[in-house]
This record gives C-alpha cells, structure tokens and sequence, in this order.
C-alpha cells in the first residue's frame, strides 16, 4: 500500500511525497526538521504543515528540489 505526504502551506495543498509508509515517514521526519523556526523563504510568518494519508495512485513519486545544485 502507498501513501502520500500532504504538504499545506498559505491554505494550498500540495504532493510531495508517494511511496511505502516506511520511506514516507522518513521523509516527512526530514522535512518537519528543515521546516522548523524558518518562513521558506516568505514574507511574514507562515505555517508549513505535513500530513500522511492513504494514496489511490499505484506509482512512487517524489517532488524534485527547487534547487538541484545545493553543493556546488
């Protein structure tokens, strides 16, 4: 069974993450860690929250990085 990662964000939802629950949570751990204390990149406080629910879809997917050339 797959799962997503619900990504809420200024009232928009967003899919970052479909995959089996083992590697979800992981993921999710990851991202509420890089959440923490900072505004994304936004003016003004925002609220960045993540969710997990059951997917309808058969295949993995994974949001790519808004910057893929972080080390160089």
């Amino acid at each position: 069974m797959l799962y997503n990662i619900i990504q809420t964000s200024r009232g928009k939802e967003t899919v970052v993450m479909t995959d089996s629950l083992k590697k979800v949570n992981a993921r999710i751990k990851t991202l509420r860690q890089s959440h923490r204390g900072q505004h994304c990149g936004m003016r003004g406080p925002t609220k960045v929250s993540f969710r997990i629910e059951e997917s309808e879809s058969k295949d993995t997917y994974q949001k790519r990085p808004h910057n893929p050339k972080l080390s160089g």
